[in-house]
């Protein structure tokens, strides 16, 4: 379960949008959106590669799968630290312009 960044109700990882106030929720990239927001185009390249790219191979998928099952706690939990944030950011900006 994780949690609305708008109205903080949680969810299910299958929902799509917010039960309560009706925002529309992250999907898949779920470390990229806490730290960058659902519309950025840092997560439009993450899921562009992650749809276009690793779904393609079985290690892809086993990957994604793995990263589905425990990501959403982690956004969860930086989703409301600014410092953690940037520093995911930080961390992330090596991966993104390889992918690219």
């Amino acid at each position: 379960m994780t949690h609305c960044q708008k109205c903080g109700t949680q969810y299910d990882n299958e929902d799509v949008y917010c039960r309560k106030c009706g925002d529309k929720l992250p999907s898949g990239c779920f470390i990229a959106t806490a730290c960058y927001g659902i519309e950025s185009e840092e997560v439009n390249i993450f899921r562009h590669y992650g749809d276009n790219t690793l779904l393609k191979y079985k290690i892809g998928r086993k990957f994604v799968n793995f990263y589905y099952n425990t990501s959403p706690p982690i956004a969860d939990f930086i989703s409301n630290k600014p410092l953690i944030k940037k520093c995911v950011r930080v961390g992330l900006y090596p991966i993104k312009e390889m992918v690219k």
